[in-house]
């Protein structure tokens, strides 16, 4: 009877140890942090609640819209006897330039990508012709090869759109091609600003 009745003792405190383990293990466990993707859909639904996100699709159509009127910013300084390739390419530059100016400043990449995704749309749904060249163009990697700042980039943006339009070496072509550069930054920089955001 005496070893019977270590042995339960022995099991009960072998158990009240266990059961004081799982409470220190229960009071230690700490609250769930949000992982990235719960982070990323609480900053979507701030961004649709606050108006944020129509204010991108807004912004996108109307970066799209410049881009296809006849008398556009893209148009800026357009001489009547531009060649087809020389249009075609300032269009290609203002597109280039519209998405990176989304990408680099606005507020975040939700922001960024509904912008991008409207501004696409808009040229598609108007210009389909226009958006599979855009789509399948070779001139966007080139362009991203010189670089994402704007001040190092302009120099060789204009020495990339002489050789698009096939004039390479040609001073005033690279001149004429870097001055594009810097006013479709400008230009978008501005309507960006304009949309005003709201944080």
């Amino acid at each position: 009877m005496k070893n019977l009745h270590s042995r339960n003792t022995e099991e009960n405190n072998v158990l009240h140890e266990a059961d004081d383990r799982d409470m220190k293990i229960v009071g230690a466990v700490k609250e769930k942090t949000p992982d990235a993707g719960e982070r990323e859909a609480a900053l979507y639904e701030k961004h649709r609640d606050n108006g944020n996100l129509k204010k991108a699709s807004r912004l996108g159509n109307r970066l799209a819209a410049e881009l296809l009127r006849k008398d556009s910013a893209a148009m800026i300084g357009r001489d009547e006897m531009e060649s087809l390739l020389m249009l075609r390419n300032r269009r290609i530059l203002f597109a280039f330039v519209a998405d990176i100016t989304l990408e680099l400043q606005t507020p975040d990449s939700i922001i960024a990508e509904c912008a991008q995704d409207a501004f696409y749309d808009y040229i598609k749904d108007n210009d389909s012709e226009l958006y599979e060249y855009i789509e399948n163009a070779s001139e966007f990697s080139m362009y991203l090869a010189c670089g994402r700042s704007k001040k190092s980039a302009a120099a060789s943006i204009g020495k990339t759109f002489a050789k698009l339009v096939e004039m390479p070496g040609r001073r005033l072509i690279e001149l004429f091609g870097s001055e594009l550069y810097d006013y479709y930054f400008y230009f978008c920089s501005k309507l960006i600003k304009e949309a005003g955001f709201s944080k």
